[in-house]
């Protein structure tokens, strides 16, 4: 796996965090929460949208490797 993305839509309150490249997206499908799986066209996950999402809720833990912000 490459570099994850996360992204803050404070005022969507939503975070999306992408495992691929966020141009492959094909389709989403929702969980029936509030969460949205993001697939490419082979149906692969390729990120996932967590709405209804306040940053004081929000915490990121890295285990391994340190992450370095964009």
């Amino acid at each position: 796996m490459g570099q994850i993305k996360i992204i803050h839509d404070n005022i969507g309150r939503t975070v999306t965090v992408w495992f691929d490249d966020a141009r492959k997206e094909y389709i989403c499908e929702e969980t029936g929460g509030d969460t949205v799986i993001i697939r490419d066209r082979k149906r692969r996950v390729i990120g996932f949208e967590i709405l209804n999402c306040d940053i004081d809720t929000l915490s990121i833990e890295t285990i391994g490797k340190s992450i370095r912000a964009a």
